[in-house]
């Protein structure tokens, strides 16, 4: 299996290499969603895009707040490679306002794209976490489908879903959420789960 994606590792290390050739400061992004999954070996599909949360920052998480030039950089490389636009985002970053799971910064692991450029790859457990949250919301059936398919590649044991659900529930939106997350553990086979909801 792919520890990696050819399809972002290219375009991150494009990045970078701008990011050296315009002296532009160093930056680092915290990474989710299907990119991430490839980093921890749990990928199962071709990722689209790379989800950023939040910045790493002086030794703590801010907002995801790209600088105007990072994301002309963006369309550049989109448009020298033939990809879309979006294929850095911040989709996520409403997460990182809602609150992240506890201890996720300290399991965050970084790699370099260059010397102006860091990733921080998010953690198997803060994935499933992640994961658990999106595949729980009735957005497009397309989409849903594909959280689901990614929450099971991660293969998450009971205690690691219970983690999940204690985090969820600490999220304002939980209560929106809670029919839709236990009807996925019910189908999903993780009825013991289910029950603590």
């Amino acid at each position: 299996m792919r520890t990696k994606s050819e399809y972002y590792n290219r375009l991150l290390w494009a990045l970078g290499q701008r990011m050296e050739q315009e002296d532009h400061s160093s930056i680092g992004l915290v990474v989710c969603g299907g990119a991430a999954l490839g980093a921890v070996g749990a990928l199962e599909r071709e990722t689209l895009d790379v989800d950023v949360v939040a910045l790493a920052r002086n030794n703590r998480l801010v907002a995801a707040n790209l600088p105007d030039s990072l994301k002309r950089y963006v369309r550049e490389i989109a448009e020298e490679f033939g990809v879309s636009a979006s294929w850095l985002n911040t989709g996520p970053r409403s997460l990182f306002e809602k609150g992240l799971p506890p201890g996720l910064q300290d399991r965050l692991r970084q790699e370099r794209y260059g010397e102006k450029l860091s990733i921080f790859w998010i953690a198997r457990e803060d994935l499933i976490c992640l994961k658990l949250y999106a595949a729980s919301d009735d957005l497009g059936r397309q989409r849903r489908d594909i959280d689901i398919q990614d929450f099971k590649a991660l293969t998450p044991k009971f205690e690691e879903i219970d983690v999940a659900i204690k985090w969820l529930k600490t999220l304002p939106d939980y209560h929106e959420k809670s029919d839709c997350l236990k009807r996925l553990l019910l189908d999903e086979g993780h009825e013991d789960n289910a029950a603590y909801l």
